[in-house]
């Protein structure tokens, strides 16, 4: 695993950048290409782009979350 996604722990996802101190929000991306969970093909198409945030542990007494997007920024 590299050593700059040490935090995360999740294949195929790495941190981009921090998007707000207080509380803690990291901006995450999944770099790997999707595969359709239906017919496992490659070529797919994005009709939507959103986030998803999760809270992740709290470093010291601020909380963390990741924004994970789908679009690769």
């Amino acid at each position: 695993m590299p050593k700059t996604n040490h935090i995360l722990f999740l294949p195929g996802f790495s941190i981009k950048k921090t998007i707000q101190a207080m509380p803690l929000v990291m901006g995450a991306t999944y770099t790997k290409n999707p595969d359709c969970p239906f017919c496992q093909n490659k070529k797919l198409r994005i009709k939507d782009t959103f986030y998803r945030q999760v809270r992740h542990e709290s470093i010291g007494l601020r909380r963390a979350y990741f924004r994970f997007s789908d679009s690769k920024e």
